[in-house]
């Protein structure tokens, strides 16, 4: 099946256990619109950062945060569906669990490492019936990531890495004025470019089946079953078998 045509679930509320070691935080969202406010280090970005990295099913950024769990509930935007997801940390492992759902369990020990080694490790030590669980979590909630707090670090336009690559792809009104550019303005760049695609391929999808419409439609119209069949212009075996005697 299709993510696209899966039930989709908007977040009721986030609840962290011991944060940093010493805080209990619990979130109830508003349908609509939600605002933070808050003192500085309070943990506003930190819960922010939890609650993304759980609906994307992110186990090794996760890991790089000290909490010991972490619960989200769901509910669907057009049913009264409802999921819960928990995620469980200790000293040793880090796991989450969709519902009665198998948990993805990982082992701490490779977290908090720069080197994209430990990542790729972290991930296989995953078994098979938890990525199943990982891969369900991601097609739950529809997300979008804009640090607008954060400006883009500008990398150097010799440079062949990823990043620069990315830079130079950008938009080239955005890169003109890179003495201001703030993130939100390539994520919301990134944004657009995605809507163009996904309507391009929404033109092409109904493209499709309008040809395939008026070909049924053709079909009705000009092919009768009764006036059309070929009659039997061959004799058959029996006239042909009198005629030779």
């Amino acid at each position: 099946m299709n993510d696209d045509s899966k039930e989709k679930f908007q977040i009721e509320s986030l609840e962290v256990k011991d944060l940093w070691g010493r805080q209990d935080k619990r979130i109830v969202f508003n349908e609509r619109v939600n605002i933070l406010i808050g003192r500085n280090a309070s943990g506003k970005t930190t819960l922010m950062n939890i609650l993304y990295y759980v609906v994307t099913a992110d186990l090794f950024r996760l890991s790089e945060i000290e909490f010991s769990s972490a619960t989200i509930k769901l509910k669907s935007f057009s049913s009264r569906a409802r999921r819960t997801i928990r995620v469980e940390r200790d000293d040793e492992n880090i796991s989450v669990r969709l519902g009665n759902s198998p948990s993805a369990k990982a082992p701490l020990r490779f977290a908090s490492r720069d080197d994209a080694y430990f990542e790729r490790h972290f991930h296989r030590t995953i078994r098979d019936d938890g990525r199943e669980t990982l891969d369900e979590i991601r097609t739950l909630v529809p997300t979008a990531w804009l640090p607008v707090s954060r400006r883009l670090s500008i990398p150097d336009p010799d440079d062949d890495s990823s990043q620069s690559s990315q830079w130079r792809n950008m938009p080239r009104r955005w890169r003109q004025n890179n003495s201001s550019l703030e993130s939100v303005d390539h994520r919301l760049s990134e944004l657009s470019e995605l809507l163009h695609k996904y309507r391009f391929q929404i033109e092409q999808t109904l493209s499709s089946r309008y040809k395939e419409f008026e070909q049924r439609v053709l079909e009705i119209v000009l092919f009768d079953e009764e006036r059309d069949k070929l009659p039997m212009t061959f004799p058959s075996k029996e006239v042909l078998g009198d005629a030779s005697k």
